[in-house]
């Protein structure tokens, strides 16, 4: 079985050395060099993600990536094996599949899409399924406070409920919209909300 969520990882890196580290993201307050310490520092330094205070390792790779070789440095430090006994090698191995699949789709869009729409990406049919399956578990938590149901559907395709309620509306997107939705980009997203007023509405404060 490919591992997508090692060719998602690819991908995004390959989009990052060709990025201005400076351009915009779709991070509010974040430029690509910031979410490029967030994607490194969550890999290879797990435990200093918290702390983006002024002084901490954050921000002073933040103020670093600002230089354009410091920045590509610092891409190849992030595409680097996971050191064997750091806290992050289960989740960087098949343990984090569904996770990292996810996590690198919905951050290579916040590259990607940062200063604007762009055209989509078109991914093989399994590596679809795989992405549709880890949204699909990733919304069963971020949409389970809300006060209508949630379908997640593919035009076309496959169709999962996230959240049952009396009322519900479903969200009609490619596997990489919805995986913006469910994270709580959905303004940035490609999708098409079906369902009552009143569903619809309680939904679109939500995300």
């Amino acid at each position: 079985m490919t591992r997508w969520d090692l060719v998602e990882r690819q991908h995004l890196e390959a989009t990052l050395r060709g990025a201005d580290a400076l351009a915009p993201t779709l991070c509010e307050g974040w430029e690509v060099r910031h979410l490029l310490v967030h994607l490194y520092l969550r890999r290879h330094q797990p435990w200093r993600t918290f702390n983006e205070d002024e002084g901490s390792v954050f921000a002073e790779l933040s103020e670093q990536a600002r230089d354009r070789s410091a920045y590509q440095a610092l891409v190849e430090r992030f595409a680097s094996p996971v050191a064997r006994l750091s806290p992050m090698a289960l989740m960087d191995g098949p343990m984090g599949r569904l996770t990292n699949t996810v996590e690198y789709v919905v951050h290579h869009e916040d590259v990607r899409r940062g200063a604007g729409p762009v055209p989509a990406r078109t991914l093989p049919a399994e590596h679809s399924d795989t992405l549709f399956d880890a949204v699909a578990q990733m919304a069963r938590m971020t949409m389970r406070g809300l006060g209508v149901g949630v379908v997640l559907a593919v035009p076309g395709g496959r169709r999962r409920v996230v959240k049952r309620a009396e009322d519900s509306v479903a969200v009609v997107g490619s596997p990489v919209e919805l995986a913006l939705v469910a994270s709580g980009r959905r303004r940035a997203a490609d999708v098409e909300l079906l369902g009552s007023d009143a569903a619809i509405g309680s939904f679109t404060a939500a995300f």
